[in-house]
């Protein structure tokens, strides 16, 4: 197989060398994913699902990080050299993967590249150092949310293993990592109050490499490709570069849609993908 190279001198994404892929640990998995796999199907999505099924908990490190590891390095021993991954209760795809792979190519990211959170918030740990810090490497639009994330699949492997190690001497109260050392006495305390939910958080770890400038991380702020949205559902027709008066939320030009929150509601939910992504309206 012969490689485009990027702009960035990477080998572009293609049909061929990309996995598009999710985690379901969940008890009912066709039911949670079926609205993502309805979306994925509609545009011809080829989504595969390493875990599938199983017994749902709050260790998202472990289902959307360790347990995928495997499969990530299989894929690359295999010629796959790029990954985009969706949570499966509440992202849809709303374009084609022809133009999905298009823009990845044009962004052509270094890191790994991840939709952006609500401004100015550090979430799990809410914390002023932690939004300090992000703010001054990445900007106030800079905050990562982990729901949907896009890169080569080395640099998501090496991601995935800093932030378990970060996870882990977290876990044992050794504040000497680089993530996490450089932080106030006052903050390592209130980290270890909080330590059971964090180490078990991979968009946590994910914000403490933000935290350190890490250049594995990149945030699509522009929302060229990703977007997450919160306020209201949004018009998918009317994906463009600029907010014009009217809209109900702006989603850029994204082609990848993230809402831990709309989501909830899941008649709306369902309701909004068939009449607006599938119907296009």
């Amino acid at each position: 197989m012969t490689n485009t190279i990027t702009k960035n001198n990477q080998p572009e994404a293609t049909s061929e060398n990309t996995v598009f892929f999710s985690v379901a640990a969940y008890k009912k998995p066709d039911e949670i994913t079926k609205p993502l796999r309805k979306t994925a199907d509609h545009f011809g999505i080829p989504l595969t699902f390493p875990v599938y099924g199983g017994e749902w908990n709050r260790n998202y490190i472990d289902t959307k990080m360790l347990r995928v590891i495997p499969f990530l390095e299989q894929w690359l021993r295999e010629g796959r050299e790029h990954c985009f991954f969706v949570d499966a209760r509440d992202t849809v795809f709303v374009d084609t993967a022809e133009n999905i792979l298009r823009t990845y190519n044009d962004i052509a990211p270094t890191g790994v590249l991840f939709n952006t959170d609500k401004m100015g918030i550090s979430y799990p740990f809410r914390n002023d150092e932690v939004v300090s810090a992000i703010k001054q490497n990445y900007g106030i639009t800079g905050f990562v949310n982990s729901g949907m994330l896009a890169g080569r699949i080395e640099k998501v492997l090496t991601l995935f293993r800093q932030g378990i190690e970060i996870a882990y001497y977290l876990g044992q109260d050794d504040y000497s990592h680089p993530a996490l050392s450089h932080f106030s006495d006052a903050s390592k305390e209130a980290m270890r109050k909080e330590k059971e939910k964090l180490c078990l958080d991979d968009q946590f770890v994910t914000q403490m490499l933000q935290c350190i400038g890490s250049e594995l991380v990149q945030v699509d702020t522009s929302k060229r490709l990703l977007a997450l949205f919160d306020g209201c559902y949004p018009v998918v027709r009317q994906r463009q570069k600029e907010r014009s008066l009217g809209d109900c939320e702006y989603i850029g030009e994204a082609a990848m849609l993230h809402s831990p929150w709309m989501s909830a509601d899941i008649e709306r939910w369902n309701a909004w993908i068939e009449e607006c992504v599938l119907g296009n309206v």
